[in-house]
């Protein structure tokens, strides 16, 4: 799912501001708005004529259709830093400096690579890695970037475009986005083996938090994941494992940057083992040890599904994956896929989500199949396989 985040103080709403909320929804599938605290206003703006308080401004945008998500901010160069989202849209008029440093920090994330490049000396690099993934500023950005700049080895350097998660629309829609000419494409098997799949359909809350209990204490020191799809349910997940003395921490993009930081430092120093999480959360860690995955939710896509129960097993060794799968979750997905600039695309991606999730066939073989691998052998590591379905000939008569 793409966030897409913007900021102001909507005190007088208009037109403009709606204009400016349609169009940076369409660059995504999820709109955050952040309106700016009313105090804070009048602590740096003094004179300032604030007609409506914070929370009437927040009441008043949350009511717009096009909005997902409204939170408070204070300094916009600060509070960009703690929240998850991948797209930045700002209005013509926002050029303070708040905004600025706003914005040079988004370009930071993946302009240390076209600066890097730009900065070089000929020959210095043989080739660049560019992975097409990047948060705020994506690969693909990147590279039409690089490919812009006023040298003459920027037409020439080999860019290697690499990505964990790819089906055959993907990897044209890579091709396409960075016009390679004649490209060698390599992709490498997707079967990971070691690690099994398994689904539970229709648990009520206490049912899940019984199951996810029952299998960590099953994974006892292991270390282990539980992908949530709201920061709250991160949080309140942590509360409900420690009533039965199971210790988590929480990570999501609404946190500091210490928290955060702490967070994954001792997951990967092994002084935590559970961590309940949003997406973002494992990007870049390379933690060989982790044994387990469990989604509260069903993810949005198979991409999605199968990068994330990848971050276990990495050391080759058996790892157990869970995914919960409810009506709820397809009902919440659906809504934002339809909301989301590229609705057909990711209706279709949610489809087959939910068909891996209800079929009653070796799922290993469905995951392959999907990224456009074949195998004529079931996988017996997964849940279909442990205890498959009983069929029987309904056309036999007595």
């Amino acid at each position: 799912m793409k966030k897409v985040v913007t900021f102001g103080v909507y005190d007088y709403f208009h037109l403009g501001h709606l204009r400016l909320f349609t169009a940076a929804k369409e660059l995504g599938d999820y709109l955050i708005v952040a309106v700016q605290d009313g105090n804070y206003i009048l602590k740096t703006k003094p004179n300032a004529k604030v007609m409506y308080t914070t929370d009437q401004r927040k009441e008043l945008v949350s009511a717009l259709r096009v909005v997902d998500e409204v939170v408070v901010y204070t300094d916009v160069d600060e509070t960009i830093k703690n929240i998850d989202f991948d797209i930045f849209a700002i209005g013509e008029d926002q050029n303070h400096e708040g905004f600025q440093r706003a914005v040079k920090w988004c370009e930071e994330n993946g302009k240390q690579v076209v600066e890097a490049f730009k900065e070089s000396d000929w020959d210095e690099y043989d080739c660049i890695l560019m992975d097409v993934m990047m948060p705020i500023m994506d690969g693909y950005t990147a590279t039409r970037r690089i490919r812009g700049l006023s040298r003459p080895d920027a037409q020439s350097i080999p860019i290697i475009a690499l990505t964990a998660t790819a089906d055959k629309i993907t990897r044209t829609d890579i091709l396409n986005q960075l016009k390679l000419r004649d490209p060698k494409t390599f992709i490498s098997s997707f079967d990971r083996p070691n690690l099994s799949l398994t689904i539970r359909r229709g648990l009520s809350k206490k049912e899940k938090i019984a199951a996810i209990v029952h299998f960590i204490n099953r994974h006892h020191r292991q270390s282990g994941i539980i992908y949530c799809m709201s920061r709250n349910s991160t949080e309140s997940l942590v509360e409900e494992l420690s009533e039965y003395s199971i210790r988590a921490v929480a990570y999501h993009a609404g946190l500091s940057s210490d928290k955060r930081e702490k967070a994954q430092d001792d997951f990967i120093n092994d002084r935590v083992n559970v961590v309940c999480a949003t997406v973002a959360f494992g990007m870049g860690i390379d933690k060989s040890n982790v044994r387990w995955i469990i989604h509260y939710n069903m993810p949005a896509s198979i991409e999605n599904y199968y990068q994330e129960i990848g971050r276990a097993g990495r050391d080759g060794m058996k790892s157990d994956t869970l995914l919960f799968y409810s009506v709820g979750d397809i009902l919440l997905l659906r809504r934002f896929a339809e909301e989301s600039g590229q609705k057909d695309v990711s209706l279709q991606k949610l489809n087959r989500m939910r068909r891996y999730c209800e079929a009653d066939i070796c799922r290993r073989r469905i995951l392959l199949s999907y990224f456009g691998e074949e195998t004529d052998k079931d996988c017996g590591n997964c849940d279909v396989c442990k205890n498959p379905p009983q069929r029987f000939d309904g056309s036999t008569h007595s």
